[in-house]
Protein backbone atom coordinates (compact mmCIF):
# COMPACT_ATOMS: atom_id res chain seq x y z
CA UNK A 1 0.00 0.00 0.00
CA UNK A 2 1.42 3.55 -0.82
CA UNK A 3 1.79 5.98 1.80
CA UNK A 4 1.13 10.17 1.07
CA UNK A 5 3.82 12.34 1.24
CA UNK A 6 2.84 16.09 2.62
CA UNK A 7 2.67 16.84 -1.27
CA UNK A 8 -0.09 14.57 -1.37
CA UNK A 9 1.54 12.23 -3.94
CA UNK A 10 1.68 8.46 -3.36
CA UNK A 11 5.00 6.71 -3.07
CA UNK A 12 5.94 4.22 -5.08
CA UNK A 13 7.21 0.95 -3.04
CA UNK A 14 6.47 2.27 0.61
CA UNK A 15 4.23 0.17 2.54
CA UNK A 16 1.40 1.52 4.76
CA UNK A 17 3.88 1.76 8.21
CA UNK A 18 6.27 3.74 6.31
CA UNK A 19 8.92 1.18 6.32
CA UNK A 20 10.71 -0.93 3.48
CA UNK A 21 11.75 -4.64 4.59
CA UNK A 22 15.18 -5.52 2.55
CA UNK A 23 13.89 -8.02 0.97
CA UNK A 24 9.72 -9.07 2.26
CA UNK A 25 7.30 -9.66 -0.66
CA UNK A 26 9.71 -9.33 -3.81
CA UNK A 27 9.47 -11.62 -7.03
CA UNK A 28 12.21 -11.69 -9.65
CA UNK A 29 12.35 -9.99 -13.08
CA UNK A 30 9.57 -11.63 -15.48
CA UNK A 31 11.72 -13.39 -18.04
CA UNK A 32 9.91 -11.62 -21.07
CA UNK A 33 11.10 -8.15 -20.35
CA UNK A 34 14.60 -9.53 -19.40
CA UNK A 35 14.83 -11.12 -23.22
CA UNK A 36 13.14 -8.48 -24.63
CA UNK A 37 15.86 -5.37 -23.13
CA UNK A 38 18.80 -7.85 -24.13
CA UNK A 39 17.09 -7.76 -27.55
CA UNK A 40 17.07 -4.34 -27.49
CA UNK A 41 21.26 -4.19 -26.57
CA UNK A 42 22.03 -6.71 -29.10
CA UNK A 43 20.50 -4.80 -32.18
CA UNK A 44 21.88 -1.75 -30.67
CA UNK A 45 25.56 -3.53 -30.54
CA UNK A 46 24.89 -4.70 -34.06
CA UNK A 47 24.17 -1.15 -35.37
CA UNK A 48 26.39 0.60 -33.78
CA UNK A 49 29.17 -1.04 -36.14
CA UNK A 50 28.16 0.88 -38.97
CA UNK A 51 25.70 3.83 -37.59
CA UNK A 52 27.78 4.26 -34.58
CA UNK A 53 31.33 6.35 -34.03
CA UNK A 54 33.84 3.88 -35.64
CA UNK A 55 37.60 4.62 -35.38
CA UNK A 56 39.50 6.14 -38.41
CA UNK A 57 40.17 3.94 -40.35
CA UNK A 58 37.42 1.86 -39.49
CA UNK A 59 38.63 -2.03 -38.80
CA UNK A 60 35.41 -3.58 -38.40
CA UNK A 61 34.85 -3.21 -42.68
CA UNK A 62 36.87 -6.24 -43.48
CA UNK A 63 35.51 -8.85 -40.68
CA UNK A 64 33.08 -11.34 -41.57
CA UNK A 65 29.46 -10.50 -41.29
CA UNK A 66 30.37 -6.90 -40.72
CA UNK A 67 31.74 -5.87 -44.18
CA UNK A 68 28.39 -5.41 -45.75
CA UNK A 69 26.60 -4.04 -42.87
CA UNK A 70 30.08 -1.47 -42.90
CA UNK A 71 30.20 -0.90 -46.64
CA UNK A 72 26.92 -0.85 -48.24
CA UNK A 73 23.95 1.58 -48.94
CA UNK A 74 21.49 -1.29 -47.67
CA UNK A 75 23.50 -2.30 -44.81
CA UNK A 76 23.12 1.43 -43.57
CA UNK A 77 19.39 1.45 -43.88
CA UNK A 78 19.49 -2.01 -42.30
CA UNK A 79 21.53 -0.49 -39.58
CA UNK A 80 19.26 2.03 -38.97
CA UNK A 81 16.36 -0.20 -38.64
CA UNK A 82 18.86 -2.01 -36.05
CA UNK A 83 18.83 0.81 -33.86
CA UNK A 84 15.65 2.30 -34.10
CA UNK A 85 14.05 -1.15 -33.28
CA UNK A 86 16.53 -1.61 -30.61
CA UNK A 87 16.15 1.37 -28.96
CA UNK A 88 12.35 1.14 -29.12
CA UNK A 89 12.78 -2.33 -27.52
CA UNK A 90 15.49 -1.11 -24.45
CA UNK A 91 13.37 1.74 -23.58
CA UNK A 92 9.46 -0.68 -24.08
CA UNK A 93 11.30 -3.21 -21.36
CA UNK A 94 12.34 -0.29 -19.09
CA UNK A 95 9.26 1.05 -18.70
CA UNK A 96 7.95 -2.69 -18.11
CA UNK A 97 9.64 -2.59 -15.33
CA UNK A 98 8.19 0.76 -14.17
CA UNK A 99 5.11 -1.01 -14.19
CA UNK A 100 5.43 -3.78 -12.71
CA UNK A 101 6.21 -1.14 -9.62
CA UNK A 102 3.44 0.72 -10.62
CA UNK A 103 1.02 -2.31 -9.75
CA UNK A 104 2.32 -2.46 -6.50
CA UNK A 105 4.94 -5.27 -6.67
CA UNK A 106 8.42 -5.10 -5.44
CA UNK A 107 11.09 -7.09 -7.59
CA UNK A 108 14.63 -8.79 -6.49
CA UNK A 109 17.69 -5.82 -7.22
CA UNK A 110 19.60 -9.28 -7.71
CA UNK A 111 17.13 -9.38 -11.00
CA UNK A 112 18.03 -6.16 -11.57
CA UNK A 113 21.47 -6.19 -11.85
CA UNK A 114 21.34 -8.90 -14.11
CA UNK A 115 19.26 -7.64 -16.24
CA UNK A 116 21.80 -4.51 -16.24
CA UNK A 117 24.10 -6.86 -17.39
CA UNK A 118 22.49 -8.75 -19.78
CA UNK A 119 21.07 -5.65 -21.58
CA UNK A 120 24.48 -4.16 -21.71
CA UNK A 121 26.25 -6.49 -22.75
CA UNK A 122 26.45 -6.35 -25.93
CA UNK A 123 27.34 -2.39 -26.02
CA UNK A 124 30.91 -3.19 -24.21
CA UNK A 125 32.16 -4.58 -27.38
CA UNK A 126 30.34 -2.21 -30.00
CA UNK A 127 31.35 1.09 -31.14
CA UNK A 128 30.33 3.90 -28.93
CA UNK A 129 26.84 4.91 -29.87
CA UNK A 130 25.27 8.80 -29.54
CA UNK A 131 28.93 10.44 -28.49
CA UNK A 132 32.59 10.69 -29.93
CA UNK A 133 34.02 11.97 -26.54
CA UNK A 134 35.22 8.53 -25.96
CA UNK A 135 37.90 8.79 -28.77
CA UNK A 136 38.72 12.56 -27.04
CA UNK A 137 39.31 10.63 -23.56
CA UNK A 138 41.54 8.08 -25.50
CA UNK A 139 43.97 10.83 -26.96
CA UNK A 140 43.85 13.13 -24.01
CA UNK A 141 44.96 9.81 -22.17
CA UNK A 142 47.48 9.04 -24.74
CA UNK A 143 49.47 12.78 -24.03
CA UNK A 144 48.85 12.02 -20.39
CA UNK A 145 50.86 8.89 -21.40
CA UNK A 146 53.78 9.87 -23.24
CA UNK A 147 54.34 13.18 -20.54
CA UNK A 148 52.27 15.88 -22.34
CA UNK A 149 49.92 17.66 -19.84
CA UNK A 150 46.73 17.37 -21.36
CA UNK A 151 45.24 20.73 -19.41
CA UNK A 152 48.13 22.45 -21.72
CA UNK A 153 47.79 20.63 -25.53
CA UNK A 154 44.90 19.29 -26.81
CA UNK A 155 44.96 16.00 -29.09
CA UNK A 156 45.76 18.07 -32.51
CA UNK A 157 49.17 18.69 -30.99
CA UNK A 158 50.33 15.68 -32.42
CA UNK A 159 48.93 15.47 -35.86
CA UNK A 160 50.46 12.56 -36.43
CA UNK A 161 49.28 10.14 -33.86
CA UNK A 162 46.84 6.91 -34.56
CA UNK A 163 44.13 9.04 -32.50
CA UNK A 164 43.65 12.20 -33.90
CA UNK A 165 41.55 11.38 -36.98
CA UNK A 166 39.27 10.11 -34.19
CA UNK A 167 38.44 12.98 -32.56
CA UNK A 168 35.73 15.61 -32.90
CA UNK A 169 37.54 18.66 -34.63
CA UNK A 170 36.12 20.66 -31.80
CA UNK A 171 37.80 19.28 -29.22
CA UNK A 172 41.25 19.30 -31.18
CA UNK A 173 43.34 21.94 -29.57
CA UNK A 174 40.97 22.36 -26.66
CA UNK A 175 42.36 21.84 -23.28
CA UNK A 176 40.81 18.22 -21.05
CA UNK A 177 38.59 19.99 -18.26
CA UNK A 178 38.02 16.87 -16.10
CA UNK A 179 40.01 16.52 -13.36
CA UNK A 180 43.82 14.95 -13.12
CA UNK A 181 42.71 11.49 -11.39
CA UNK A 182 40.50 10.62 -14.17
CA UNK A 183 43.57 11.65 -16.73
CA UNK A 184 45.95 9.66 -14.44
CA UNK A 185 44.31 6.25 -14.83
CA UNK A 186 43.25 6.71 -18.45
CA UNK A 187 46.42 7.30 -19.17
CA UNK A 188 48.07 4.24 -17.31
CA UNK A 189 45.06 2.11 -19.14
CA UNK A 190 45.32 3.59 -23.19
CA UNK A 191 49.41 3.22 -21.98
CA UNK A 192 48.88 -0.77 -22.04
CA UNK A 193 47.41 -0.69 -25.27
CA UNK A 194 49.37 -3.04 -27.55
CA UNK A 195 51.10 -1.74 -30.75
CA UNK A 196 48.85 -3.06 -33.33
CA UNK A 197 46.69 -1.31 -36.80
CA UNK A 198 45.83 1.91 -35.91
CA UNK A 199 42.28 1.13 -36.13
CA UNK A 200 42.58 -1.67 -34.07
CA UNK A 201 45.07 0.37 -31.46
CA UNK A 202 42.47 3.16 -31.50
CA UNK A 203 39.37 0.79 -30.70
CA UNK A 204 40.86 -1.04 -27.91
CA UNK A 205 42.28 2.62 -26.41
CA UNK A 206 38.50 3.60 -26.19
CA UNK A 207 37.53 -0.01 -24.41
CA UNK A 208 40.37 1.09 -21.95
CA UNK A 209 38.53 4.06 -21.46
CA UNK A 210 35.00 2.65 -21.33
CA UNK A 211 36.12 0.12 -18.75
CA UNK A 212 37.14 3.04 -16.42
CA UNK A 213 33.19 4.08 -17.01
CA UNK A 214 31.98 0.58 -16.56
CA UNK A 215 33.79 0.71 -12.64
CA UNK A 216 31.98 3.77 -12.38
CA UNK A 217 29.30 1.83 -13.43
CA UNK A 218 29.94 -0.99 -10.90
CA UNK A 219 29.92 1.50 -7.97
CA UNK A 220 26.42 2.77 -8.58
CA UNK A 221 24.78 -0.76 -9.15
CA UNK A 222 26.17 -1.28 -5.20
CA UNK A 223 25.80 2.09 -3.79
CA UNK A 224 22.30 3.11 -4.95
CA UNK A 225 20.29 0.53 -3.39
CA UNK A 226 22.41 0.34 -0.46
CA UNK A 227 21.43 4.24 -0.13
CA UNK A 228 18.06 3.53 -1.02
CA UNK A 229 17.77 1.39 1.66
CA UNK A 230 19.26 3.50 4.59
CA UNK A 231 16.92 6.31 3.27
CA UNK A 232 14.10 3.64 3.83
CA UNK A 233 13.40 3.75 -0.11
CA UNK A 234 12.84 0.85 -1.89
CA UNK A 235 16.48 -0.32 -3.57
CA UNK A 236 14.85 -2.18 -6.51
CA UNK A 237 12.93 0.87 -7.69
CA UNK A 238 16.32 2.92 -7.23
CA UNK A 239 18.10 0.82 -9.10
CA UNK A 240 16.09 0.76 -11.66
CA UNK A 241 15.53 4.73 -11.96
CA UNK A 242 19.25 5.09 -10.90
CA UNK A 243 21.36 2.54 -12.54
CA UNK A 244 19.32 0.45 -15.70
CA UNK A 245 18.42 3.65 -16.62
CA UNK A 246 18.43 3.97 -20.90
CA UNK A 247 20.59 6.58 -20.73
CA UNK A 248 22.91 5.28 -18.45
CA UNK A 249 23.59 2.02 -21.29
CA UNK A 250 23.92 4.55 -23.78
CA UNK A 251 25.99 7.38 -22.62
CA UNK A 252 28.29 5.29 -19.54
CA UNK A 253 28.91 2.26 -21.07
CA UNK A 254 28.01 2.65 -24.72
CA UNK A 255 29.71 6.34 -24.40
CA UNK A 256 31.96 5.41 -21.91
CA UNK A 257 31.93 9.52 -20.44
CA UNK A 258 33.46 9.73 -17.41
CA UNK A 259 30.73 11.24 -15.82
CA UNK A 260 29.94 7.56 -14.79
CA UNK A 261 32.98 7.05 -12.69
CA UNK A 262 32.28 10.65 -10.98
CA UNK A 263 28.52 9.64 -10.02
CA UNK A 264 30.33 6.44 -8.90
CA UNK A 265 32.35 7.54 -6.17
CA UNK A 266 29.57 10.64 -5.52
CA UNK A 267 26.52 7.42 -4.45
CA UNK A 268 29.64 6.03 -2.11
CA UNK A 269 30.23 8.94 -0.44
CA UNK A 270 26.54 10.04 0.20
CA UNK A 271 25.70 5.83 1.34
CA UNK A 272 28.90 6.38 3.83
CA UNK A 273 27.56 9.73 4.78
CA UNK A 274 23.91 8.47 5.31
CA UNK A 275 25.30 5.97 7.20
CA UNK A 276 27.03 8.99 9.17
CA UNK A 277 30.65 7.49 7.95
CA UNK A 278 31.33 11.45 7.51
CA UNK A 279 35.17 11.17 7.12
CA UNK A 280 34.85 8.44 4.50
CA UNK A 281 32.38 9.90 2.51
CA UNK A 282 34.39 13.65 2.34
CA UNK A 283 37.38 11.55 0.88
CA UNK A 284 34.89 9.12 -1.37
CA UNK A 285 33.83 12.38 -2.97
CA UNK A 286 36.91 14.08 -3.16
CA UNK A 287 38.07 11.73 -5.05
CA UNK A 288 34.67 12.05 -7.32
CA UNK A 289 35.66 15.68 -7.40
CA UNK A 290 39.22 15.16 -8.76
CA UNK A 291 36.91 12.94 -11.63
CA UNK A 292 35.02 15.73 -12.49
CA UNK A 293 33.71 19.09 -10.48
CA UNK A 294 30.22 19.18 -10.26
CA UNK A 295 30.27 16.08 -7.50
CA UNK A 296 31.71 19.18 -5.14
CA UNK A 297 28.29 19.90 -3.93
CA UNK A 298 28.00 16.83 -2.00
CA UNK A 299 30.71 17.75 -0.08
CA UNK A 300 28.18 20.58 1.01
CA UNK A 301 25.68 17.84 2.20
CA UNK A 302 28.18 16.17 3.70
CA UNK A 303 29.67 19.20 5.87
CA UNK A 304 25.92 19.55 7.18
CA UNK A 305 25.39 16.00 8.55
CA UNK A 306 28.60 16.75 10.14
CA UNK A 307 27.15 19.41 11.57
CA UNK A 308 24.53 17.83 12.90
CA UNK A 309 26.87 15.09 14.79
CA UNK A 310 28.35 18.06 17.25
CA UNK A 311 27.48 20.14 19.89
CA UNK A 312 28.32 23.93 20.73
CA UNK A 313 28.84 26.90 19.21
CA UNK A 314 29.78 27.04 15.51
CA UNK A 315 28.57 23.94 14.33
CA UNK A 316 28.44 24.50 10.73
CA UNK A 317 31.42 26.41 10.82
CA UNK A 318 33.26 23.92 12.30
CA UNK A 319 32.28 21.16 10.42
CA UNK A 320 32.90 22.98 6.94
CA UNK A 321 36.39 23.63 7.91
CA UNK A 322 36.76 19.70 8.82
CA UNK A 323 35.18 18.79 5.40
CA UNK A 324 37.20 21.78 3.46
CA UNK A 325 40.67 21.06 5.11
CA UNK A 326 40.41 17.37 4.54
CA UNK A 327 38.77 17.57 1.10
CA UNK A 328 41.78 20.22 0.25
CA UNK A 329 44.22 18.28 1.58
CA UNK A 330 43.79 14.58 -0.53
CA UNK A 331 42.85 16.97 -3.75
CA UNK A 332 45.88 18.70 -2.95
CA UNK A 333 47.76 14.86 -2.48
CA UNK A 334 46.14 13.36 -5.72
CA UNK A 335 47.20 16.19 -7.88
CA UNK A 336 50.79 16.12 -6.82
CA UNK A 337 50.79 12.70 -6.98
CA UNK A 338 49.30 12.60 -10.57
CA UNK A 339 51.70 15.84 -11.83
CA UNK A 340 49.11 17.17 -14.08
CA UNK A 341 48.97 20.71 -11.65
CA UNK A 342 45.76 22.84 -11.63
CA UNK A 343 45.23 23.44 -15.72
CA UNK A 344 41.83 22.18 -15.10
CA UNK A 345 40.87 24.80 -13.62
CA UNK A 346 41.68 27.39 -16.35
CA UNK A 347 40.04 24.40 -18.69
CA UNK A 348 36.44 24.62 -16.90
CA UNK A 349 35.01 26.53 -19.66
CA UNK A 350 35.78 24.22 -22.56
CA UNK A 351 32.32 22.19 -22.75
CA UNK A 352 30.93 25.57 -22.99
CA UNK A 353 32.52 25.50 -26.39
CA UNK A 354 29.58 24.05 -27.54
CA UNK A 355 26.37 25.66 -28.29
CA UNK A 356 23.17 23.19 -26.73
CA UNK A 357 20.04 22.71 -27.63
CA UNK A 358 19.34 21.83 -23.60
CA UNK A 359 20.85 24.74 -22.30
CA UNK A 360 18.10 27.36 -21.07
CA UNK A 361 20.25 30.18 -21.02
CA UNK A 362 22.03 29.21 -24.53
CA UNK A 363 18.96 28.86 -25.59
CA UNK A 364 16.90 31.45 -24.84
CA UNK A 365 20.44 33.93 -25.72
CA UNK A 366 19.63 32.00 -29.06
CA UNK A 367 16.09 33.13 -29.28
CA UNK A 368 16.74 36.93 -28.27
CA UNK A 369 18.85 37.21 -31.44
CA UNK A 370 16.63 35.70 -33.84
CA UNK A 371 14.06 38.17 -31.75
CA UNK A 372 16.12 40.95 -32.67
CA UNK A 373 16.84 40.07 -36.36
CA UNK A 374 13.29 39.76 -36.72
CA UNK A 375 12.51 43.86 -35.49
CA UNK A 376 15.85 44.86 -37.75
CA UNK A 377 17.97 45.21 -34.85
CA UNK A 378 22.04 44.01 -35.19
CA UNK A 379 22.46 40.69 -33.91
CA UNK A 380 22.45 40.21 -30.25
CA UNK A 381 23.13 36.52 -30.26
CA UNK A 382 26.73 36.12 -28.50
CA UNK A 383 25.72 39.06 -26.28
CA UNK A 384 22.83 37.37 -25.34
CA UNK A 385 24.33 34.15 -24.21
CA UNK A 386 27.64 35.82 -22.37
CA UNK A 387 25.04 37.64 -20.13
CA UNK A 388 22.63 35.00 -19.58
CA UNK A 389 24.84 32.35 -19.29
CA UNK A 390 26.72 34.69 -16.30
CA UNK A 391 23.58 35.02 -14.71
CA UNK A 392 23.01 31.54 -15.11
CA UNK A 393 26.05 30.00 -13.16
CA UNK A 394 25.81 32.78 -10.58
CA UNK A 395 22.00 31.73 -10.21
CA UNK A 396 23.21 28.15 -9.77
CA UNK A 397 25.48 28.62 -7.42
CA UNK A 398 22.86 30.60 -5.22
CA UNK A 399 19.93 28.09 -5.68
CA UNK A 400 23.27 24.72 -4.26
CA UNK A 401 24.33 27.61 -1.46
CA UNK A 402 20.43 27.90 -0.57
CA UNK A 403 19.75 24.13 -0.81
CA UNK A 404 23.09 23.24 1.55
CA UNK A 405 22.50 26.13 4.25
CA UNK A 406 19.12 26.19 4.56
CA UNK A 407 17.29 25.50 8.09
CA UNK A 408 15.16 22.58 7.10
CA UNK A 409 17.40 19.76 5.65
CA UNK A 410 16.44 16.89 3.48
CA UNK A 411 18.50 14.06 3.49
CA UNK A 412 21.73 13.83 1.76
CA UNK A 413 20.63 12.28 -1.75
CA UNK A 414 17.64 14.39 -2.51
CA UNK A 415 19.99 17.87 -1.59
CA UNK A 416 22.66 16.67 -3.63
CA UNK A 417 20.53 15.56 -6.49
CA UNK A 418 17.98 18.71 -6.37
CA UNK A 419 21.65 20.99 -6.19
CA UNK A 420 22.70 19.34 -9.49
CA UNK A 421 19.64 19.56 -11.30
CA UNK A 422 20.14 23.65 -10.35
CA UNK A 423 23.48 23.34 -11.76
CA UNK A 424 22.36 21.22 -14.97
CA UNK A 425 19.10 23.76 -15.66
CA UNK A 426 21.29 26.50 -15.48
CA UNK A 427 24.23 25.66 -16.96
CA UNK A 428 26.09 27.12 -20.33
CA UNK A 429 26.15 23.96 -21.90
CA UNK A 430 23.90 20.58 -21.40
CA UNK A 431 24.12 17.39 -22.23
CA UNK A 432 21.79 14.68 -22.51
CA UNK A 433 23.92 12.29 -19.59
CA UNK A 434 24.30 15.82 -17.41
CA UNK A 435 21.01 15.20 -16.34
CA UNK A 436 22.20 11.52 -14.78
CA UNK A 437 24.14 14.12 -11.89
CA UNK A 438 20.73 14.83 -10.66
CA UNK A 439 18.32 11.59 -11.75
CA UNK A 440 21.20 8.96 -9.80
CA UNK A 441 21.08 10.78 -6.51
CA UNK A 442 17.82 11.26 -6.62
CA UNK A 443 16.30 7.58 -7.42
CA UNK A 444 18.22 6.51 -3.95
CA UNK A 445 15.86 9.30 -2.39
CA UNK A 446 12.18 9.03 -1.65
CA UNK A 447 9.71 10.59 -4.43
CA UNK A 448 6.41 10.56 -5.01
CA UNK A 449 4.50 9.37 -7.84
CA UNK A 450 4.41 12.58 -9.63
CA UNK A 451 8.25 13.23 -9.22
CA UNK A 452 8.94 9.47 -10.53
CA UNK A 453 6.60 10.14 -13.34
CA UNK A 454 8.58 13.38 -14.45
CA UNK A 455 12.06 11.33 -14.02
CA UNK A 456 10.74 8.27 -16.10
CA UNK A 457 9.50 10.33 -19.23
CA UNK A 458 12.57 13.25 -19.04
CA UNK A 459 14.45 9.67 -19.64
CA UNK A 460 12.59 8.56 -22.25
CA UNK A 461 12.61 12.54 -24.19
CA UNK A 462 16.17 12.45 -23.70
CA UNK A 463 17.26 9.00 -25.16
CA UNK A 464 15.71 9.38 -28.21
CA UNK A 465 16.70 13.03 -28.29
CA UNK A 466 20.20 11.42 -27.80
CA UNK A 467 19.39 9.42 -30.78
CA UNK A 468 18.93 12.14 -33.05
CA UNK A 469 21.54 14.96 -31.77
CA UNK A 470 24.00 12.08 -31.91
CA UNK A 471 24.09 12.40 -35.84
CA UNK A 472 22.66 8.80 -36.56
CA UNK A 473 22.00 9.30 -39.52
CA UNK A 474 22.42 7.82 -43.44
CA UNK A 475 23.26 9.14 -46.76
CA UNK A 476 20.12 9.79 -48.92
CA UNK A 477 18.31 10.29 -45.44
CA UNK A 478 17.34 14.23 -44.47
CA UNK A 479 17.94 15.22 -40.76
CA UNK A 480 13.97 16.03 -41.05
CA UNK A 481 12.98 12.36 -42.03
CA UNK A 482 15.83 11.12 -39.30
CA UNK A 483 14.09 12.89 -36.76
CA UNK A 484 10.64 11.62 -37.84
CA UNK A 485 12.02 8.20 -37.54
CA UNK A 486 13.45 8.14 -33.91
CA UNK A 487 10.09 10.55 -33.28
CA UNK A 488 7.60 7.67 -34.72
CA UNK A 489 10.00 5.38 -32.39
CA UNK A 490 9.50 7.19 -29.13
CA UNK A 491 5.61 7.88 -29.84
CA UNK A 492 5.05 3.71 -30.28
CA UNK A 493 6.91 2.95 -26.85
CA UNK A 494 4.77 5.47 -25.11
CA UNK A 495 1.38 5.31 -26.58
CA UNK A 496 1.97 1.00 -25.54
CA UNK A 497 3.05 1.89 -22.53
CA UNK A 498 0.38 4.26 -21.73
CA UNK A 499 -2.21 1.45 -22.74
CA UNK A 500 -0.25 -1.45 -20.62
CA UNK A 501 -1.13 0.77 -17.84
CA UNK A 502 -4.77 0.15 -18.38
CA UNK A 503 -4.25 -3.42 -18.48
CA UNK A 504 -5.25 -4.06 -22.51
CA UNK A 505 -1.72 -4.77 -23.89
CA UNK A 506 1.46 -6.69 -22.76
CA UNK A 507 2.66 -6.97 -20.31
CA UNK A 508 0.34 -6.55 -17.55
CA UNK A 509 1.21 -7.72 -13.75
CA UNK A 510 -0.46 -8.13 -10.64
CA UNK A 511 -2.47 -5.18 -8.56
CA UNK A 512 -3.51 -2.09 -9.90
CA UNK A 513 -1.09 0.75 -9.19
CA UNK A 514 -1.50 2.11 -5.82
CA UNK A 515 -4.44 4.47 -4.45
CA UNK A 516 -4.72 7.82 -2.06
CA UNK A 517 -6.38 5.77 0.62
CA UNK A 518 -3.69 5.73 3.00
CA UNK A 519 -3.35 8.89 4.68
CA UNK A 520 -0.14 8.55 6.48
CA UNK A 521 2.44 10.82 6.08
CA UNK A 522 5.98 9.30 5.98
CA UNK A 523 9.14 11.58 7.05
CA UNK A 524 12.43 10.63 5.11
CA UNK A 525 15.47 10.75 6.73
CA UNK A 526 17.18 14.40 7.48
CA UNK A 527 19.83 15.99 8.08
CA UNK A 528 19.93 18.34 10.79
CA UNK A 529 21.71 21.19 13.08
CA UNK A 530 20.68 21.45 16.45
CA UNK A 531 20.15 24.98 18.15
Amino acid sequence: MATITSSGDPELGADRSGSLAPDAGRVPLPRQILVVGAVGGLLLGIGAFRLGVTPTPDPFVDLPGLHWLSTSPSGAFAAMGLIVTGMALLVGAWLAIGRVFWQGRRLSPGSLRRAFWAWSAPLLLAPPLLSRDAYSYAAQAHLAHIGLNPYLYGPGILPGSVYTPSVDPIWMYSPAPYGPLVLWLSGHVVGLVPNVSPGWRVYLAVLGVRLIAVAGVVMLLYAVPRLARTLGWDPGLALWLGVLNPLVLGHFVSGAHNDALMLGLLMIGLALAAERRLLTATVAITLAVAIKVPAIVGLGFVAMAWAGTLTGPWRRVRAFTAVGVVSAALFTAVTTFTGLGWGWISALGTPGMVRTLLSTTTTTGTVLGWLAGLVGLQDVTNPAISVLRLLGTAAGVVVVAWLVLRRRQVDVARGTGLALLAIVALSPAVQPWYVLWAVVPLAASRLSTREVTVLTWSTVALTFYSLVNGSTMIAGVSQVGTVAVFAAACAVVVIDHRRALRGSRWPSFGARPPTRRDPATVQAPVVTSRR
